[in-house]
């Protein structure tokens, strides 16, 4: 199977319409799989066919293509519609293109991406893989971009920092000592080393009464 375009809807949902072709260039097919994933009146089952193809070919063709939409990302950095999350989602392609930049870039400061598959190649490894990410998200569920840049703004908000983290922890509390091995401060994450500690837990729906609970023999779980 090759990579084609698929006709998208005309009206307020249509952000582009191109003829599906037996085999397209890199760019138009990373164009068209970026536009077809994003729009939010495409058929659920026209993303899952149009993703199923793009992953069926060979391994080079698809990272030429994950670059090419890299590329396409960055391209919409100075246009009006792609500078903002709008309130209401637009018929626009480069208001999606920059939905998928403000992911791409949220992704990269925020997920460490460790592993050989990230740290080979650098930066433009993760990003294409990254992009193959949002695009299997995309595939499936309402909304388009647009919402899905909506739901992670969302669960930013309701993310608690480490600052806050500690904020809250009381100055009097006991804590085991460690030390930071490795530390994100944008992203709000740290690798930690604890020195040996032990942990003492007690059921939830234990029942408490004003004296306290009953001390038994400490038994194994």
């Amino acid at each position: 199977p090759g990579l084609g375009a698929a006709r998208l809807p005309r009206g307020a949902c249509s952000m582009t319409d191109v003829e599906a072709k037996p085999s397209m260039t890199d760019a138009a097919a990373a164009r068209s799989l970026l536009l077809l994933l994003a729009n939010r009146c495409a058929a659920e089952e026209a993303k899952e066919a149009a993703l199923r193809d793009f992953m069926s070919v060979p391994p080079e063709q698809r990272d030429r293509v994950l670059d090419e939409a890299v590329s396409l990302i960055a391209s919409s950095s100075d246009s009006l519609l792609a500078s903002r999350h709008w309130p209401l989602p637009l018929p626009s392609r480069r208001a999606a293109l920059g939905s998928y930049a403000r992911l791409l870039d949220s992704m990269m400061r925020e997920e460490p991406g460790g592993g050989a598959r990230f740290t080979d190649g650098g930066d433009s490894a993760k990003r294409r893989r990254f992009v193959g990410v949002l695009l299997r998200q995309l595939r499936r569920g309402k909304g388009g971009v647009w919402a899905l840049e909506r739901e992670a703004a969302r669960r930013r908000r309701q993310e608690t920092s480490m600052a806050e983290m500690l904020r809250r922890t009381p100055d009097e509390l006991e804590t085991p000592a460690y030390a930071v091995v490795a530390a994100d401060r944008p992203g709000g994450w740290e690798v930690r080393e604890y020195s040996e500690f032990s942990v003492a837990s007690t059921r939830r729906d234990r029942a408490v009464a004003a004296s306290g609970v009953p001390i038994q023999q400490p038994s194994l779980p």
